[in-house]
Order: C-alpha cells, then structure tokens, then sequence
C-alpha cells in the first residue's frame, strides 16, 4: 500500500501532460513521500494514451488507467480512484493551473492534523475569465442554498481524502458534480475539512472543457441529489423506529 495515491484526469491534454506529471513527481520525491500518480487518459482523441505509456516507461510511480469513451469529468476521476491504494486519496486537475506545492501543502495538513478528513484549496488571484469564474460563483452559492455548506470554493483542487474517508464517501458522479457529491456526503458524515489558498494559474495550452451548459448539469444534479437526501433520511429514520 502506497502512502499517498493522486489522481488526474487528462481529457485531450496532450500538451500539458509532462508539465504536469513531471512537475508533480518532483514535489512529491522532494518531501519524501511514497506515492503513486494515477493519471487517467479520460477517453482523448489526441496523443494522450501515448504520452502517458511512455512516461510510465520512464517512472513506475505512474500509472496509466484508461477510460475508452468520455463519459464525463468525474468518470475519469472515479476510474482512477477505484485503482488506488493509499492510505491518503485524492485528485487534481491535469491542467496544470495549481501548483505542485499546493498539492503538497494540502497532503501535510491531512498528515499532521488527526482530526482532520479531507482537504481542498481555494482559489487566488484567479486568471480564468468571467465565465468560469461566474459559473463558479453559481455553484457556491446554490450549494450553500440548498445544502448549507460554506465552502470558499467548491470545485477547486486537488481534493484529498483519508482512506477510511474516501471509502464511507465512494463518489460516483460521473460529470462535474463529482466536487460537490464529495462535499455533500462530507457534511453528512459530519467530515472535518480544511481549505487551503492557492494561486490559480492561467492555462499555457489547451483549453478548458467547462461550458454552459455545466451550471444547468449542475442545477439538475442539485435537485437529484436533494431527492436523494430526502429518501435517505426517510429510510433512516424508519429502520431506527424499527
């Protein structure tokens, strides 16, 4: 069982992929710490799955897992995770606009605080236009609405978990509500959660793959998940009068 196991998801990334491996790999290797980079090639149609074989070659700390047809962002991430073995998981994004030492920052909270279950970043001095950063503001403000969880930023990460936390969760959304859902169930499981500042990068390839239509996915998943919550506590409170 590895220490530390990171998943990121690279869906057409074919130009940010060493960046970002490498770059993590070397954060990582610098605190000492025994992990292993799951990176997932989200269903590309780019040079992705060819990159990553090849740098797996070079670095068996990194794995390849492979996702034939995109399915959505939180397919890849659960994909990943279900592979991995340490007892800290999480993920990032494979876009490289968080920086390694973020990373680190949030994997030494979760190590030194025992109390703590999970950690996230929040994102500074944000370089990602007005519509990321109005469906980002939307997000936070719906959860809160609905859910009433304070969080600075939701879909902000990496996101990093204790096993035991990441096996009473076992996220499941297969779109961008993945960040969300892992909030959610925190809540309820009366989770502990740290946030920690990190400068976002603008992006130097690629592009991003949040569009519009991702608030009204995300507005739909409010309310499944409102249902959900709903019929739980129902169940709940019936096998306890049981």
């Amino acid at each position: 069982m590895k220490d530390f196991s990171l998943v990121i998801p690279f869906y057409n990334e074919e130009h940010n992929i060493e960046l970002v491996l490498s770059s993590l790999s070397q954060e990582l290797k610098k605190h000492n710490i025994d992990y292993e980079l799951v990176a997932v090639d989200n269903g590309s149609r780019d040079k992705t799955n060819k990159l990553i074989c090849n740098l797996t070659k070079k670095d068996p700390r990194i794995r390849l897992v492979t996702v034939d047809k995109n399915k959505g962002y939180g397919f890849g991430i659960v994909s990943g995770l279900k592979t991995t073995t340490g007892q800290v998981v999480g993920f990032m994004d494979g876009d490289g606009q968080i920086s390694p030492n973020s990373l680190y920052a949030c994997y030494a909270a979760l190590k030194e605080n025992p109390r703590l279950h999970l950690t996230k970043t929040f994102r500074v001095n944000r370089k990602d236009g007005l519509r990321r950063g109005f469906l980002s503001l939307s997000f936070n403000q719906l959860l809160q609405i609905l859910f009433n969880i304070n969080s600075k930023d939701i879909n902000s990460c990496p996101k990093l978990m204790k096993r035991e936390c990441y096996e009473k969760i076992r996220p499941s959304s297969k779109d961008w509500f993945i960040d969300s859902e892992i909030l959610i169930r925190a809540k309820q499981f009366r989770y502990t959660i740290k946030e920690i500042p990190a400068r976002f990068n603008q992006r130097k390839k690629g592009k991003s793959n949040v569009y519009w239509k991702t608030l009204f996915e995300f507005i739909n998943n409010l309310i499944m998940w409102r249902i959900t919550l709903f019929f739980e506590k129902q169940r709940a409170e019936k096998y306890g009068k049981t």
